[in-house]
């Protein structure tokens, strides 16, 4: 879903967005199922990083969390404008990741239940600021 959103990668590829077969290549490097830790990364850009638990069990259903990091090196933090979000690239990043994963067409991709954003965080380290969103998803199989 992610990947299907032309914002998104403009973020990602910092406006200069590769073609075929490379980009896919180049937005799963910017893409990662684990979280970030600090110092790891020596390029300068916008990351997305998430990771998944279980919130609640049921007979033979579950609820998940999905928590994603939308985050952004702090030299390109503010030198970003979009035309329908105020705020910094790690914002608008958020911003976008939050209507494509919650928007009416992708709601139910994740399981049986709707997914819902829960919860948006601060995330702060030396070199890299940006937003921890919280999505549940309910009634997983």
């Amino acid at each position: 879903m992610l990947f299907g959103n032309g914002d998104i990668q403009h973020l990602l590829f910092n406006g200069s967005i590769p073609s075929g077969a490379l980009k896919k290549e180049l937005f799963n490097k910017l893409v990662k199922t684990h979280l970030f830790i600090d110092d790891t990364i020596t390029d300068k850009g916008s990351f997305i990083y998430f990771d998944v638990s279980i919130s609640d069990l049921h007979y033979q259903t579950k609820a998940m969390r999905i928590h994603l990091y939308a985050i952004t090196h702090r030299d390109l933090l503010d030198n970003y404008t979009h035309d329908y979000y105020v705020g910094n690239r790690a914002d608008v990043l958020a911003e976008e990741i939050a209507d494509t994963l919650t928007n009416e067409k992708n709601s139910n991709e994740f399981g049986i239940g709707e997914i819902s954003l829960m919860n948006v965080d601060i995330y702060n380290s030396k070199s890299y600021y940006g937003r921890v969103l919280t999505f549940e998803v309910k009634n997983f199989r």
